[in-house]
């Protein structure tokens, strides 16, 4: 399946500067509100389970799409970037490149160079909420700490990248001792 991806351009200028330390400076939606929240937004494991909710009092009827980009910089390349699809409620875990996507099957896993996303997911919806349970572990040689982005597509009206928070990975054990 080929998707395009990411509004990125537009999106970078305004969360461009967030990514050198801003720490606790977060876009918000038009209101001053947050659009979506994540917990954690601060993990300190390799491996965490993720959950994304959406919330709208006017519904979802205009919400294609979540997304769950775990990156030092807004981009989709070299990446680890979950796409929630609302009319297929398929997850798809896009390529290294940016470029096309793998679903996420019940079965079995799906990676990319960047991480793995566990096959224990869920999805639950309301008429104004949108909740998505997703098990994901970064790649054990990442040893810098990854900034953690959402997204709400919509068909209709702007959307924008939401700095949500540092997914802090634990540092390397040091080598054993060799005194005798």
């Amino acid at each position: 399946m080929k998707m395009q991806y990411l509004p990125l351009l537009a999106a970078a200028a305004v969360v461009a500067p967030l990514l050198l330390g801003a720490q606790g400076a977060r876009p918000r939606g038009k209101d001053g509100q947050r659009t979506i929240s994540l917990s954690p937004a601060s993990p300190g494991s390799f491996a965490e389970t993720f959950t994304l909710v959406y919330s709208n009092p006017r519904g979802l009827n205009d919400v294609v799409g979540i997304r769950l980009l775990a990156n030092d910089r807004i981009e989709g390349q070299k990446a680890c970037y979950i796409y929630y699809v609302l009319e297929s409620g398929k997850f798809l875990l896009v390529h290294d490149s940016g470029e096309g996507s793998d679903p996420l099957e019940s079965d079995r896993p799906v990676r990319n160079a960047h991480c793995t996303v566990y096959p224990d997911f869920h999805a639950t919806q309301t008429t104004t909420t949108l909740k998505l349970q997703i098990r994901v572990a970064l790649n054990p040689d990442r040893r810098t700490p990854t900034n953690l982005y959402t997204y709400v597509e919509k068909s209709v009206g702007e959307s924008q990248f939401e700095w949500q928070g540092v997914w802090a990975v634990p540092k390397p054990l040091p080598p054993p001792s060799t005194t005798e």
